[in-house]
């Protein structure tokens, strides 16, 4: 297949301001004072790799780290008026065309019967959210705008990760698609050319999380349309390593809830053409979709070739990621041992055992809940190859623990399958069907 010719990260006119102002902390930090990145990031309490990305004009720069890195470099507000003469420059450089208050009411009138669609999509609310909108509208205009800032919105994806994983499936639906709403809503008003690169990466996610907790209830048809959303964000970023990992994410999932494998196996691929080769959570992920279709297929060379290419990767992963407690961590969180627990599962391997214990173990330890417990279904499933009908015992426990997402549903399926005849006709069985085929939502969060 041939390497894909999308070109990322190209520079326009509009990333002027940005580049001005990153060359200037760079020329203070560097050339001014001799400091390293290392010493300014631990300097402020930031991150290196957040430093790094403000002084290349990769990443909107927050005033408040401005303000920091003037007075740590003792520049004596020269690099704070800078940054404020660029923002006017790029404020005032062009007019805006003006919209008519036609179209400005009818595009209101849109996103209000879209915040009113939101509780249909998954769960529903015990407050109507137009109410819940007027509420927060009116808050907004004494307060100011929604945060343009890409950082900020970093950590509101991180913690709808969190809550994702955490919860029964669809609760995070009405959340993720607000925000998305929101984050649309911004990338409409906003002209600078960085800023607009971090929200759409943001967009990007939050599509890419709204696509598996709609898959996770059923809505198959809304989920795949909301993945193509997520590839065409991630597309329209400089990002490079998020177009990979999107694209990885929507072939894993794709195979629990029922797409051909053929698309799966094109999904990855794109996937590790788009990364060329370059280490990330997206290129691993990749590896481990070729895993999976390779042990549904019985193709024990591609599964072997696969896992070694992901393990590689992973033991190359910057040694913060193991907490999975920030939005710079979280994409790695998956990892790959419960994808080689559950492709040797499937192939009959006895290594599978301590594999996917050690994948529950990690499940656990980082708070992932919804993977723990998918883990703890693929346990039951090589108890049950194994004759071992303790599994399908464990599988009704996971179930009445958890509602079935379409990861734990596929695995259910697979128990039920291997099931002795006997044993498919008993009270266990007909239970464990029961909770596959039911599709509980959350109760509504509390006040």
């Amino acid at each position: 297949m041939p390497k894909s010719s999308k070109v990322y990260r190209s520079v326009t006119i509009d990333d002027f301001p940005a580049y001005v102002i990153g060359f200037a902390l760079r020329w203070w930090r560097n050339d001014l004072r001799n400091m390293t990145l290392q010493d300014a990031a631990r300097a402020i309490h930031r991150d290196l790799s957040y430093l790094a990305r403000w002084e290349r004009a990769e990443r909107p720069i927050p005033e408040s780290v401005i303000s920091e890195l003037d007075a740590l470099y003792g520049a004596n507000g020269r690099l704070v008026r800078l940054s404020a003469a660029l923002v006017d420059l790029d404020r005032y450089r062009g007019t805006v065309e003006p919209r008519s208050s036609t179209q400005r009411e009818d595009e209101d009138m849109e996103r209000r019967t879209l915040m009113q669609v939101i509780p249909m999509l998954g769960i529903h609310t015990a407050v109507s959210p137009e109410v819940i909108n007027r509420v927060f509208g009116a808050a907004d205009k004494s307060l100011g705008p929604i945060s343009h800032d890409p950082d900020e919105w970093d950590w509101i994806v991180f913690e709808r990760w969190h809550y994702y994983t955490t919860n029964r499936p669809g609760a995070a639906v009405p959340m993720l698609a607000t925000d998305l709403l929101q984050v649309t809503d911004l990338l409409g008003k906003t002209e600078t050319a960085v800023v607009r690169d971090g929200l759409t990466r943001i967009a990007a996610q939050l599509a890419s999380l709204l696509a598996c907790d709609l898959a996770d209830v059923g809505q198959v048809q809304s989920a795949v349309r909301a993945f193509a959303t997520a590839r065409r964000f991630a597309d329209a970023s400089s990002d490079q390593a998020l177009a990979t990992w999107i694209r990885a994410g929507e072939a894993l999932h794709s195979l629990w809830f029922g797409r051909p494998i053929a698309v799966v196996d094109r999904l990855a691929r794109d996937a590790v053409d788009i990364a060329n080769g370059k280490p990330s959570p997206g290129l691993m992920n990749a590896h481990c979709a070729h895993a999976l279709v390779g042990a549904m297929q019985g193709n024990r060379e591609m599964v072997r070739t696969a896992l070694v290419k992901a393990n590689e990767i992973w033991e190359r992963r910057p040694q913060a990621v193991d907490g999975a407690t920030d939005p710079a961590t979280w994409t790695w969180a998956r990892g790959p041992l419960g994808t080689q627990g559950y492709a040797h599962a499937l192939l009959g391997e006895a290594t599978a055992v301590h594999e996917l214990e050690a994948a529950y173990e990690r499940h656990s330890r980082i708070g992932y809940n919804g993977g723990a417990r998918s883990v703890r279904l693929m346990q039951a499933l090589h108890m049950v190859q194994n004759r071992d009908l303790e599994g399908l015992t464990l599988a009704v426990q996971v179930g009445e623990e958890m509602s079935f997402s379409a990861q734990r549903r596929t695995i259910a399926a697979k128990i039920l399958d291997a099931l002795p005849p006997k044993a498919k006709t008993s009270e266990p069985a007909h239970r464990l069907r029961e909770l596959a085929a039911s599709t509980r939502p959350a109760p509504p969060p509390a006040a």
